[in-house]
């Protein structure tokens, strides 16, 4: 074999050799090109439910406070309607009472005078009874402080009458004590055993279901936008 084919057949091996190298140059080139675009086309994907999930959480979000206003208003106009209702209850009441109270004036007074009797232990001084404009014009012809028993010395009667629609109200002369027993003074004693009874009748409204973003997560917890 001559010098100049053994060149020639060197010649053809490093050809060889070189198109081998530049096939797997770009084999590999192919490969990083791929995993670039992949990387690229997973982080575009990424950020777009990124993106997307910011989107449905600020719309859940909204919900949520729309749906949050509006059981704050329920339970204001629930609140509303409870008292109205308990104001309009103790209306009705002080009418059904007064109602009585025509009908049986004595049996009236003689109530009066055994409740007003009963707090005679604590009256060691002169002292003035208060009644409304109807009991008290009542309590001048019934000579109700004659009917006091053994302390009828220190009541008097005022002249000038209260607003209440029942009971009476004690005061002593030297104004170290005030008894209360009108209508309103017997009502708050029992008011928060009548505002239980009525709550009976209009609870505070609850929401016991899922928001919207627990929905959502229910529904499609396993959506790609939850992996993030």
């Amino acid at each position: 074999m001559s010098l100049r084919e053994d060149f020639k057949d060197i010649g053809y091996e490093m050809a060889r050799f070189v198109d081998q190298e530049i096939e797997k140059i770009r084999i590999q080139g192919e490969a990083q090109i791929k995993a670039i675009q992949e990387e690229i086309e997973q982080k575009i994907k990424h950020d777009t439910l990124k993106m997307e999930l910011k989107s449905i959480q600020k719309k859940q979000f909204e919900l949520n406070k729309i749906e949050s206003d509006k059981i704050t208003e329920i339970n204001q106009t629930i609140a509303e309607k409870k008292v109205k209702c308990i104001s309009d209850f103790l209306k009705l009441l002080q009418l059904e009472i007064r109602k009585r109270i025509h009908e049986k004036k004595d049996l009236y007074m003689y109530f009066l005078i055994e409740k007003i009797q009963s707090f005679t232990p604590l009256i060691q001084n002169n002292v003035t009874i208060h009644f409304n404009k109807e009991d008290l014009e009542y309590a001048k012809k019934f000579q109700f402080l004659e009917k006091l028993g053994e302390k009828k010395d220190l009541f008097e009667i005022s002249d000038e009458p209260i607003e209440t629609g029942i009971g009476f109200k004690i005061t002593s002369n030297d104004r170290e004590y005030i008894i209360d027993n009108t209508f309103d003074a017997m009502v708050e004693k029992h008011y928060q055993d009548l505002e239980i009874r009525f709550m009976k009748i209009f609870p505070v409204f609850e929401v016991n279901i899922l928001n919207a973003m627990e929905i959502d997560k229910e529904k499609h917890g396993k959506a790609k936008r939850y992996e993030i």
